[in-house]
């Protein structure tokens, strides 16, 4: 078996065949509760404690047990940029711009649309932070932009992926490094082009009006 961010590749023998078999990986995410999940698991199964069809139930509810729903993830993120805002010296005047750009913010990560890809959503996003706390700025209704904007995109930031590159390296994974490592350049540059794209429809178009 041969996995990697964006692939699983497995080779084995079946029925005195050897068959090779390719999963592409399009959707994917970081939770270490899974990766903690899946190690248990194979180790019982290497150890003989369960057999296939056991392990393939336990694989199937860990889609259950170990996700939280979008409203669980929504509310303690727009929660976390607030106090995020906070923590980076903003003001109380800041929190309610901070809280309902950062629901914006989810409510465009969480489009459905087939084929959309994921850094498109990542510079939207931007985009409607820099857009929308310039408006709430502009209007009297926040005090720091800078603290506002900060706090909004703080849940988006590849901060985990990074580390994750990074001990990838060290392990000698030189691949998996490498396409994580591609992926954060990409994400981090699409959410700052996005933020730079709002404050400038805010600065030339919004701001006249």
């Amino acid at each position: 078996m041969f996995v990697f961010p964006t692939g699983i590749i497995v080779n084995g023998n079946y029925d005195g065949n050897r068959l090779t078999g390719m999963k592409q990986i399009t959707q994917r995410n970081i939770n270490l509760k899974v990766i903690s999940r899946l190690n248990n698991l194979s180790r019982n199964y290497a150890a003989g404690n369960m057999d296939a069809a056991q392990g393939i139930n336990e694989i199937n509810r860990l889609k259950y047990d170990c996700c939280y729903s979008k409203k669980t993830v929504m509310f303690a993120g727009v929660f976390a940029s607030a106090t995020a805002t906070i923590l980076f010296g903003g003001t109380w005047q800041d929190i309610i711009p901070t809280l309902l750009t950062s629901t914006f913010v989810w409510l465009i990560m969480y489009i459905k649309v087939t084929n959309f890809p994921h850094v498109l959503k990542i510079y939207l996003a931007g985009l409607a932070v820099g857009l929308i706390a310039s408006i709430f700025v502009g209007k009297g209704f926040g005090v720091q932009l800078d603290r506002i904007i900060v706090g909004s995109v703080i849940p988006l930031l590849p901060g985990l992926a990074m580390t994750s590159a990074v001990r990838d390296y060290i392990s000698g994974d030189l691949l998996s490094g490498t396409i994580r490592t591609a992926e954060t350049l990409l994400i981090t540059l699409s959410l700052a082009s996005g933020i730079a794209t709002g404050l400038s429809m805010f600065l030339h178009l919004i701001r006249g009006i």
